[in-house]
């Protein structure tokens, strides 16, 4: 079988989110499938910069485009022409993201589902990406796909709620953990980190793209109320993201805390800084509107550390019991599930046991096997 995997999210740069899952997964299907060939699709005036090894580039035909984004967006949209499976000879199309991508009718079309927040609450969204999400006519995309592939179960749900497709259309594949995190680290390396970086007192972590969906605006309010008490006069918050829209709204936030000195605005992270971060905080704690899946408290799963996290969206299915939850919009329930684990070392333990095993269940190579067999029409069992 000839497999074209559009590849336009892995020139962005940034490995995070859809681009870290586009990764992770063309990896994992050139590590676990000797048979099909892959072509990976991109656009670009200059020629995309595409994290591949060595090796997987000999596996792969790079298809470059040089077409603006836009027109090619509008053309594919509302011309349906250019075909790229026409040009490459593709068999079937694997879109790790819901970008508009006309197909011939003979071509099976698999299209990944992260999640319909953009529905759920447009008010999280700026002007732009909602033109942007206009232009990808996610709704046309759902429904003149062969199949999809939902990572959660509150991901399917939605594709059926909002978009009415029938379940048999949809495969739930859950996401892996970065492997780099469950490697292990020294305590004199972490120390060493500690040292350098000025992490000398106990801190909360959070991370993720600062805008409004993530709630860090909550997460100040309940670190607020949490400085109120003597005992955790020492404690410091550490968040950790790039900018995102209307991140103005979470630096006035912290401006306003009476402890806005102890609160740690790291910007973007390495890899390794991350893994040192996670390993280091008491709690890290994750109190999103709403997340399709939401890789951050799982990555902290993986380093021990004990997570609490918005009762909201697919956390509860992914996390299960090895997390402690609260209503996002009320930042007084997200501190006092904090100050139990800060105060319960008993508690803070089991929560943290519990996390290392929940975030063993999710491999990429197990989330690349399962694609597969949705790429070759093969039914796939749901999650655990």
């Amino acid at each position: 079988m000839r497999i074209l995997f559009d590849g336009r999210t892995l020139t962005k740069g940034n490995m995070t989110g859809v681009p870290g899952y586009a990764r992770a997964v063309l990896r994992g299907l050139l590590a676990c499938d000797p048979r099909n060939e892959y072509a990976l699709f991109a656009n670009g005036f200059r020629n995309a910069q595409l994290p591949l090894t060595p090796a997987e580039r000999k596996r792969v035909r790079i298809v470059n485009w040089r077409v603006p984004n836009r027109l090619l967006d509008l053309s594919f949209r509302f011309l349906r022409r250019p075909r790229a499976d026409f040009w490459t000879g593709a068999d079937t199309v694997f879109n790790p993201h819901f970008n508009v991508f006309p197909v011939r009718p003979r071509t099976r079309r698999i299209v990944t589902f992260h999640d319909l927040s953009f529905l759920r609450h447009p008010e999280f969204f700026s002007r732009r990406q909602r033109l942007w999400h206009w232009r990808q006519d996610p709704r046309g995309q759902a429904r003149g796909a062969t199949h999809l592939i939902a990572v959660s179960g509150v991901a399917k749900r939605d594709l059926m709620e909002r978009y009415g497709i029938p379940s048999e259309k949809i495969s739930v594949i859950h996401l892996g953990v970065n492997q780099y995190l469950l490697e292990p680290v020294s305590a004199a390396a972490l120390e060493a980190f500690r040292a350098a970086r000025g992490l000398n007192r106990p801190f909360l972590l959070t991370a993720g793209t600062l805008e409004p969906r993530k709630n860090i605006e909550g997460t100040i309010r309940a670190f607020n109320g949490l400085k109120r008490k003597r005992s955790f006069a020492p404690l410091r918050l550490v968040i950790v993201g790039g900018r995102g829209w209307l991140y103005d709204t979470i630096l006035k936030e912290a401006a306003r805390s009476p402890w806005k000195s102890d609160i740690v605005f790291w910007g973007f992270a390495s890899e390794e800084e991350l893994r040192n971060l996670y390993h280091l905080a008491s709690v890290f704690v994750f109190p999103s509107f709403y997340e399709g899946f939401g890789f951050p408290p799982l990555e902290a799963e993986a380093c021990g550390t004990p997570v609490v996290a918005s009762s909201r969206g697919a956390l509860t299915e992914v996390l299960r019991d090895s997390a402690l939850y609260a209503e996002p919009a009320d930042p007084a329930a997200s501190a006092a599930q904090i100050e139990s684990l800060l105060d319960n070392a008993a508690l803070a333990k089991r929560i943290a046991a519990n996390g290392l095993r929940n975030a063993s269940r999710f491999r990429w190579d197990a989330t690349a096997k399962a694609t597969l067999a949705v790429l070759e029409g093969r039914t796939v069992a749901g999650p655990e």
